[in-house]
């Protein structure tokens, strides 16, 4: 077996901490060690979504997945189902030295000179560890190290044992500690009680953790200067706000780390050779804490693309698994909601005035569009398309393959609308060319966030259509457009501010032959009308509800092509 000094060492015990390990792995390799990060995991089915990430995101050749046995202790050592305390003690059963990382970290300079602590000569039977000081919340300093009889805690984040002849001793002060029914605390506090006034300090700046950054921004930039590593105490860029509101004591973390998040994020979404160890270490000296934070960065780790890989999806997010069969409605609004989320994160929040700007200058400069009320700009919320998507697949047994939205505006329904169900292809057409050009800027950002998750799975393919619907698609046999409705298609419209001219051309194209029988079509305020021309065919209501768009309640109507 390799010697673990010959690696830095982290541990995954669930398969939200897989992407953390794997962004960790790509700032060391941004920074250039000499060595490979060893990730140890808890149960097999980490092993193949980490080697799944490390192919996307080019550290498979600085990554050795290794399973870690676990003891009687590890099972329900704590109640938060996400989560599963690392059991560093386990390390101690492999008696080799070690230089441990949380998986929650990110390495902003290189950090192999870590390794040099370790003495290979092994000549002592004292425990030792060198580990950063803790900081302390409520003194929002870290703790006092000066006095080496009476030394505060060491956060247990960073960690480099250094003596494997004293790890059987320390495994059995550990099991010890945690066989009495009286200890119910962390792994760090466990270690802590091993360590006690036996650790070595060293540097703050090898684990500045996040919770500085708020508490403390004067110490927090006096530490910036010489990073080395940054810690993710507390809620993880990974996690949903919701998460990390139910779980940290610390109120709006999202918010108060944004700037943080933006780092993280950054690392995600960008290739490793994007970077340099300058322009990372650039990017995180930046992050000060004294001045307002830059804005954050669209964080993608949810990608609607990556919900679609729902094998892949499912292994390392469990918590937006998207199951084949709700058991309620409610249930099936819970899942609406939390794509929702997912989907402002990416493209930013839903608001009233959104592209507003965009469609009015666009209009203004094109004497066609100018002055047209139909032309106004509104939108359907996220967790509105979501739901009637459920209601389709689940409640009404219809799984369309191709989605068109006619006024596709900036984009972001089709983008909801796939979150949801994985179509083969999304269809938007759009006549306002300001709308239009946000929708392509969209699909990039949809496109970025496809690099969270790569397998051989088809994606869905984006189309943007700039044009007048009535002479794109073929509404009759003289018509200028020559495009045909595919079958198994639904078509959404926001239709509350159209005419009758544009409600009419809708009409002609649900009757014509180009839309085969059985397209269904998700209309918001006016709807198709029942009886067709032909009297062949005809549009059956299947229902209709209130939803939300960014302007208020709208009735949503859901209706197929039968014949009569």
């Amino acid at each position: 077996m390799v010697n673990s000094c010959n690696s830095f060492t982290t541990i995954v015990t669930t398969p939200q901490y897989c992407i953390g390990a794997i962004v960790l792995a790509k700032s060391l390799k941004i920074v250039k060690t000499i060595y490979k990060l060893r990730i140890y995991v808890t149960a097999p089915s980490l092993e193949s979504q980490l080697l799944v990430l490390g192919t996307t995101h080019d550290v498979l050749d600085t990554i050795e997945v290794l399973p870690l046995n676990i003891d009687e202790f590890f099972e329900g050592s704590t109640p938060v189902e996400n989560f599963l305390d690392s059991p560093r003690r386990q390390l101690y059963k492999l008696n080799e030295p070690f230089v441990y990382l949380d998986c929650d970290m990110i390495v902003a300079q290189n950090i192999d000179s870590l390794m040099n602590l370790i003495d290979l000569k092994d000549d002592t039977t004292e425990f030792e560890c060198y580990a950063v000081a803790n900081f302390r919340n409520k003194k929002r300093a870290f703790a006092d190290v000066s006095n080496s009889n009476s030394m505060g805690n060491f956060n247990a984040g960073l960690m480099v044992c250094t003596k494997p002849s004293t790890f059987p001793a320390l495994y059995k002060c550990c099991a010890e500690i945690l066989s009495d029914p009286q200890f119910n605390d962390t792994e760090e506090k466990l270690l802590n009680d091993v360590y006690k006034n036996k650790w070595k300090p060293i540097d703050i700046e090898f684990n500045l953790q996040k919770r500085c950054y708020n508490l403390n921004p004067t110490l927090w930039d006096s530490k910036l200067a010489n990073a080395k590593i940054l810690h993710y105490v507390g809620g993880k860029p990974w996690q949903t706000d919701d998460y990390i509101s139910a779980h940290d004591w610390e109120p709006r973390v999202p918010a108060k780390y944004s700037a943080l998040f933006s780092i993280w994020t950054k690392l995600l979404l960008s290739n490793v050779n994007e970077f340099t160890p300058e322009t990372l270490f650039s990017l995180v000296t930046s992050c000060t804490a004294s001045i307002s934070p830059p804005p954050p960065i669209p964080i993608a780790i949810a990608t609607a693309a990556a919900i679609s890989h729902e094998a892949t999806w499912a292994e390392a997010f469990p918590a937006l698994n998207l199951t084949s069969k709700f058991a309620t409605e409610d249930e099936m609004a819970e899942k609406s909601r939390t794509l929702a989320k997912r989907h402002s994160a990416i493209f930013g929040e839903p608001s009233k005035n959104i592209y507003q700007n965009e469609s009015h200058a666009s209009r203004d400069q094109h004497e066609e569009l100018k002055d047209k009320k139909i032309y106004g700009y509104g939108e359907i919320l996220p967790v509105s398309i979501c739901n009637n998507i459920f209601r389709i697949l689940h409640l009404h047994n219809f799984s369309p393959t191709t989605c068109f939205d006619i006024g596709s505006g900036g984009g972001r329904v089709l983008f909801a609308a796939n979150m949801a169900h994985k179509f083969q292809s999304c269809v938007g057409v759009e006549i306002v060319p300001g709308l239009h050009h946000k929708a392509l800027e969209n699909l990039k950002l949809w496109n970025d966030a496809n690099k969270l998750v790569g397998t051989a799975q088809e994606e869905t393919k984006f189309e943007f259509l700039f044009g007048d619907f009535t002479k794109i698609f073929q509404l009759n046999e003289g018509s200028v457009g020559s495009r045909n409705i595919p079958p198994n298609s639904l078509i959404i419209c926001h239709s509350t501010l159209f005419d009758n001219d544009l409600m009419a051309a809708l009409q002609c194209l649900a009757e014509s032959d180009a839309c085969p029988i059985g397209t269904y079509f998700l209309f918001v305020s006016n709807c198709l009308r029942k009886n067709s021309v032909s009297r062949r065919t005809g549009i059956e209501e299947i229902e209709r509800g209130e939803y939300g768009c960014t302007w208020g309640e709208a009735t949503f109507y859901l209706q197929r092509k039968e014949y009569i």
